[in-house]
């Protein structure tokens, strides 16, 4: 008989079981998991802990990380979120619109540029390592540029709508 689970386990769950890696202040800002649920969760699901890093699999998705940011950033404002294709890792629906979150690493730049521009996406957000790398990304429709740790975005400022200040 499989046990009981509360409501909030099971966002929980679900939330893990999509985007498989999350930190412990992602999780608290997305899924309202407190640390006495996390602790459950580490204890008695297959979800794993390293540090403040909780995930699903053999080891943690750094990627999602950065993108999860972004969803949190602009949490409040989004009426859904999934998990991306390639070359994407978040897609979330914000003011009549969706955005696709991709991640760039260095080095990454000509060939996650060909694959974004391949898709049929309308509104991308990047997140890359610094600024400077955004200078060897070429993206043929709107993007957005931003760094986590702590989230800037590439212009002046942006609203929780989602637009430059």
């Amino acid at each position: 008989m499989a046990p009981y689970l509360s409501g909030k386990e099971r966002q929980l769950i679900n939330f893990m079981r999509e985007y498989k890696t999350a930190t412990r202040q992602q999780l608290k800002e997305l899924v309202n998991a407190t640390d006495r649920l996390l602790e459950k969760a580490v204890n008695s699901t297959m979800i794993r802990q390293d540090g403040e890093i909780y995930y699903l699999g053999s080891k943690p998705d750094y990627r999602m990380i950065k993108a999860l940011e972004v969803l949190v950033h602009f949490r409040k404002r989004v009426s859904w979120h999934m998990r991306g294709d390639f070359p994407f890792q978040i897609s979330f629906y914000m003011n009549d619109k969706v955005f696709d979150v991709a991640v760039i690493e260095e080095g990454e730049e000509a060939m996650m540029s060909a694959a974004i521009n391949r898709t049929i996406a309308e509104r991308v957000i990047v997140v890359v390592e610094n600024i400077e790398s955004t200078k060897q990304i070429r993206i043929d429709k709107p993007v957005r540029f931003c760094t986590v740790n702590p989230l800037r975005f590439l212009c002046e400022g942006v609203s929780r709508t989602g637009h430059c200040q």
